[in-house]
Protein backbone atom coordinates (compact mmCIF):
# COMPACT_ATOMS: atom_id res chain seq x y z
CA UNK A 1 0.00 0.00 0.00
CA UNK A 2 3.36 2.37 0.11
CA UNK A 3 3.20 2.99 -3.73
CA UNK A 4 0.74 5.27 -4.12
CA UNK A 5 1.88 7.07 -0.68
CA UNK A 6 4.75 7.21 -1.98
CA UNK A 7 3.81 9.07 -4.96
CA UNK A 8 1.15 11.21 -3.51
CA UNK A 9 3.88 12.77 -1.05
CA UNK A 10 6.32 12.72 -4.05
CA UNK A 11 3.82 15.24 -6.03
CA UNK A 12 3.20 17.26 -3.01
CA UNK A 13 6.80 17.84 -1.69
CA UNK A 14 8.08 17.97 -5.53
CA UNK A 15 5.61 20.80 -6.25
CA UNK A 16 6.15 22.31 -2.82
CA UNK A 17 10.07 22.38 -3.47
CA UNK A 18 9.72 23.88 -6.75
CA UNK A 19 6.57 25.96 -7.13
CA UNK A 20 7.48 26.99 -10.45
CA UNK A 21 5.71 23.95 -13.16
CA UNK A 22 1.86 24.81 -12.46
CA UNK A 23 0.88 21.44 -11.31
CA UNK A 24 -1.99 21.59 -13.51
CA UNK A 25 -0.74 21.78 -16.74
CA UNK A 26 2.90 20.27 -16.05
CA UNK A 27 4.42 17.32 -16.41
CA UNK A 28 6.14 15.77 -13.73
CA UNK A 29 9.13 15.49 -15.87
CA UNK A 30 9.25 19.19 -15.16
CA UNK A 31 9.46 18.20 -11.29
CA UNK A 32 12.48 15.09 -11.94
CA UNK A 33 14.43 16.92 -14.98
CA UNK A 34 17.27 18.38 -14.73
CA UNK A 35 16.22 21.68 -14.68
CA UNK A 36 14.22 21.14 -11.43
CA UNK A 37 15.97 22.38 -8.00
CA UNK A 38 14.94 19.98 -5.93
CA UNK A 39 14.60 16.77 -8.76
CA UNK A 40 15.69 14.38 -6.16
CA UNK A 41 12.39 14.53 -4.18
CA UNK A 42 10.18 13.38 -7.64
CA UNK A 43 12.79 11.01 -9.29
CA UNK A 44 12.85 9.48 -5.95
CA UNK A 45 8.94 9.27 -5.45
CA UNK A 46 8.92 7.92 -9.43
CA UNK A 47 11.99 5.54 -8.36
CA UNK A 48 10.73 4.19 -5.05
CA UNK A 49 7.49 3.35 -6.92
CA UNK A 50 9.03 1.61 -9.30
CA UNK A 51 10.85 -0.59 -7.02
CA UNK A 52 7.69 -1.10 -4.78
CA UNK A 53 5.60 -2.31 -7.84
CA UNK A 54 8.05 -5.14 -8.89
CA UNK A 55 8.01 -6.33 -5.75
CA UNK A 56 4.30 -6.76 -5.71
CA UNK A 57 5.11 -8.30 -8.70
CA UNK A 58 7.34 -10.40 -7.73
CA UNK A 59 5.19 -11.12 -4.47
CA UNK A 60 2.48 -12.07 -7.04
CA UNK A 61 4.98 -14.44 -9.45
CA UNK A 62 3.75 -17.53 -7.55
CA UNK A 63 -0.40 -16.82 -7.56
CA UNK A 64 -0.75 -15.12 -10.90
CA UNK A 65 -0.65 -15.56 -14.31
CA UNK A 66 3.22 -15.64 -15.76
CA UNK A 67 1.96 -12.82 -18.61
CA UNK A 68 0.69 -10.13 -15.35
CA UNK A 69 2.88 -10.75 -12.98
CA UNK A 70 5.96 -9.97 -15.90
CA UNK A 71 3.66 -7.65 -17.24
CA UNK A 72 3.51 -5.65 -13.95
CA UNK A 73 7.52 -6.26 -13.12
CA UNK A 74 8.06 -4.44 -16.83
CA UNK A 75 5.97 -1.64 -15.84
CA UNK A 76 8.48 -0.84 -12.51
CA UNK A 77 11.40 -0.88 -14.14
CA UNK A 78 10.35 0.73 -17.02
CA UNK A 79 9.21 3.46 -14.40
CA UNK A 80 12.94 3.51 -12.35
CA UNK A 81 14.51 3.69 -15.44
CA UNK A 82 12.27 6.28 -16.88
CA UNK A 83 12.85 8.14 -13.09
CA UNK A 84 16.79 7.64 -13.58
CA UNK A 85 16.89 8.79 -16.95
CA UNK A 86 15.44 12.55 -16.31
CA UNK A 87 14.37 15.18 -19.45
CA UNK A 88 17.37 17.63 -19.95
CA UNK A 89 16.72 21.03 -19.97
CA UNK A 90 15.16 22.83 -22.72
CA UNK A 91 14.95 19.32 -24.69
CA UNK A 92 13.67 15.33 -23.82
CA UNK A 93 15.62 12.44 -23.27
CA UNK A 94 14.29 9.48 -25.82
CA UNK A 95 15.39 6.93 -23.14
CA UNK A 96 13.41 8.75 -20.33
CA UNK A 97 10.33 9.25 -22.71
CA UNK A 98 10.71 5.49 -24.53
CA UNK A 99 10.79 4.58 -21.06
CA UNK A 100 7.93 6.20 -19.59
CA UNK A 101 5.68 5.32 -22.67
CA UNK A 102 6.71 1.32 -21.93
CA UNK A 103 5.81 1.95 -18.29
CA UNK A 104 2.69 3.31 -19.20
CA UNK A 105 1.76 0.84 -21.79
CA UNK A 106 2.61 -2.31 -18.98
CA UNK A 107 0.88 -0.73 -16.26
CA UNK A 108 -2.16 -0.56 -18.34
CA UNK A 109 -2.39 -3.54 -19.67
CA UNK A 110 -1.22 -6.07 -16.93
CA UNK A 111 -4.82 -6.41 -15.44
CA UNK A 112 -5.74 -7.78 -19.09
CA UNK A 113 -3.65 -11.02 -18.20
CA UNK A 114 -6.13 -11.22 -15.18
CA UNK A 115 -9.27 -10.96 -16.60
CA UNK A 116 -7.84 -13.78 -19.44
CA UNK A 117 -7.02 -16.05 -17.36
CA UNK A 118 -9.18 -19.04 -16.69
CA UNK A 119 -7.06 -19.47 -13.00
CA UNK A 120 -8.25 -16.56 -11.62
CA UNK A 121 -10.96 -16.01 -10.02
CA UNK A 122 -14.62 -15.08 -12.02
CA UNK A 123 -14.85 -11.80 -9.85
CA UNK A 124 -11.43 -11.03 -9.69
CA UNK A 125 -11.41 -11.35 -13.71
CA UNK A 126 -14.72 -8.73 -13.72
CA UNK A 127 -13.05 -6.35 -11.78
CA UNK A 128 -9.43 -6.71 -13.84
CA UNK A 129 -11.66 -5.79 -17.10
CA UNK A 130 -13.52 -2.84 -15.22
CA UNK A 131 -9.75 -1.63 -13.96
CA UNK A 132 -8.20 -1.94 -17.74
CA UNK A 133 -11.55 0.07 -19.36
CA UNK A 134 -10.63 2.81 -16.02
CA UNK A 135 -7.15 2.83 -17.13
CA UNK A 136 -7.71 3.71 -20.80
CA UNK A 137 -9.89 5.85 -20.16
CA UNK A 138 -7.73 8.11 -18.06
CA UNK A 139 -4.96 7.01 -20.65
CA UNK A 140 -6.76 8.56 -23.37
CA UNK A 141 -7.38 11.87 -21.51
CA UNK A 142 -3.96 12.29 -20.83
CA UNK A 143 -3.23 11.86 -24.23
CA UNK A 144 -5.74 13.65 -25.36
CA UNK A 145 -4.43 16.83 -22.72
CA UNK A 146 -0.53 15.83 -23.94
CA UNK A 147 -1.79 16.35 -27.69
CA UNK A 148 -3.38 19.62 -27.21
CA UNK A 149 -1.77 20.91 -24.51
CA UNK A 150 -4.82 21.07 -22.59
CA UNK A 151 -5.04 22.78 -19.39
CA UNK A 152 -4.86 20.01 -17.66
CA UNK A 153 -2.55 18.24 -18.66
CA UNK A 154 -0.61 17.75 -15.35
CA UNK A 155 -2.99 16.56 -13.19
CA UNK A 156 -4.35 14.17 -15.99
CA UNK A 157 -0.70 12.36 -16.26
CA UNK A 158 -0.94 12.42 -12.25
CA UNK A 159 -4.28 10.84 -11.97
CA UNK A 160 -2.88 7.87 -14.27
CA UNK A 161 -0.10 6.90 -12.09
CA UNK A 162 -1.96 6.99 -9.38
CA UNK A 163 -4.42 5.02 -10.76
CA UNK A 164 -1.74 2.33 -11.79
CA UNK A 165 -0.26 2.43 -8.83
CA UNK A 166 -3.35 1.47 -6.79
CA UNK A 167 -4.27 -1.59 -9.27
CA UNK A 168 -1.69 -3.75 -8.49
CA UNK A 169 -2.02 -3.27 -4.38
CA UNK A 170 -5.47 -3.91 -4.92
CA UNK A 171 -4.96 -6.78 -6.29
CA UNK A 172 -2.34 -7.72 -3.77
CA UNK A 173 -4.35 -6.80 -0.69
CA UNK A 174 -7.42 -9.42 -1.44
CA UNK A 175 -5.15 -11.84 -1.15
CA UNK A 176 -5.67 -12.18 -5.65
CA UNK A 177 -8.11 -15.35 -6.06
CA UNK A 178 -6.25 -17.26 -8.14
CA UNK A 179 -7.10 -21.11 -8.33
CA UNK A 180 -3.49 -23.49 -9.19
Amino acid sequence: MVAPVVLVVGFVAAQAAHPGPDPWNRSLSALSGQGASSRWIMVSALGTAGVLVVLIALGLRRRAPRAAWQLLTAGGVFLLVAALDPQPVGGYSAVHMVAAGLAWAALTAWPLALAFSPRVDRRLRWASVIATGVLLVLMAWFTAQLVTDGTWYGISERVVILAQAVWPVVVAARGIEIGQ
